[in-house]
């Protein structure tokens, strides 16, 4: 799903319009809101990259090879979150 498409889906489900950069939407915060007292680093659909350095991404966001789709992982969750762990994938 393109970040067009993301935007869409939000006017139509809120009537809200997100920020926009450049180069499309900034957080999946902005997309779904945030949940006070929940960190990215506790739900099921964060992904951490084990390579030459660690990489944090969110399943549900875009994921690319560069840091635009890397999360910080002791922000504060989007409303998306689901308790539990998170995968771990070592290449």
């Amino acid at each position: 799903m393109t970040d067009y498409e993301k935007i869409a889906i939000l006017r139509e489900q809120t009537g809200i319009e997100p920020r926009v950069k450049h180069n499309g939407l900034q957080t999946m915060q902005e997309l779904y809101g945030t949940l006070p007292g929940r960190r990215c680093k506790d739900c099921i659909h964060h992904m951490q990259f084990n390579y030459t350095r660690r990489y944090y991404k969110c399943e549900l966001w875009r994921l690319t090879r560069d840091s635009t789709s890397d999360i910080k992982i002791l922000g504060i969750a989007c409303r998306k979150y689901e308790r539990g762990e998170g995968k771990i994938i070592t290449g």
